[in-house]
């Protein structure tokens, strides 16, 4: 996962930092709304990290972990 360094003033974002940092508020938005409670609800990195993959590809990791033990 790429991450978004905090030295940089909003006026010196690239576009693609701007999306990024969108795309992944949205993510951890959706993941925290699964959850009750207020900071028990906030997502770690991994998995933030797993639920953008599986939105890429797909594939959880245990599925694919069972996938290759097959």
């Amino acid at each position: 996962m790429r991450k978004i360094s905090l030295n940089k003033g909003i006026d010196d974002l690239e576009w693609e930092e701007i999306r990024t940092c969108a795309v992944m508020g949205n993510v951890v938005a959706g993941l925290c709304v699964q959850k009750r409670g207020g900071i028990p609800s906030i997502p770690g990195p991994e998995e933030v990290e797993e639920f953008m993959r599986v939105a890429a590809t797909g594939k959880h990791t245990e599925i694919e972990k069972l996938e290759a033990a097959n």
